[in-house]
């Protein structure tokens, strides 16, 4: 069970760093390029789709779905702090306090429900590979 619990912590280490490269990464470009810094959003999403299947291979679904939950908690924190400080444009105008923490949690339910399918996927192949050990 500890083995489980230091392993879903690593998938969010990991996938946390991730997205905070990601975030610092699309800063720099967008700054630069003029490329919009929401252009890579898509890329955000995969990353919480593999947190998912990282938490789900490790630990199962529920643990998937928490992994791109937390990944995106980190990107909604973390990686929009960076983001501002390092310059970002956003694309639409500045949000108040209250619509920003709601996108925020759309971010993290966004991270959650990809995170859930990530964590279906990851437990298939896990069990897949398990079965192939035996065999």
């Amino acid at each position: 069970m500890r083995r489980r619990a230091t392993g879903i912590r690593y998938v969010w280490l990991i996938s946390g760093t991730a997205v905070l490269v990601l975030d610092i990464g699309a800063s720099l470009v967008s700054g630069r390029w003029g490329l919009g810094y929401a252009a890579l959003r898509p890329v955000a999403i995969i990353l919480y789709f593999c947190a998912g299947v990282g938490g789900g291979r490790l630990a199962g679904v529920l643990a998937g779905a928490l992994a791109g939950a937390v990944t995106a908690l980190v990107d909604a924190t973390l990686g929009w702090a960076i983001a501002g400080a390092l310059g970002a444009r956003p694309t639409a105008p500045p949000l108040g306090a209250l619509a920003t923490a709601l996108v925020a949690l759309a971010t993290i339910t966004t991270g959650l429900a990809v995170g859930l399918v990530g964590g279906v996927v990851g437990k298939v192949v896990h069990s897949r590979m398990a079965d192939l050990s035996d065999s």
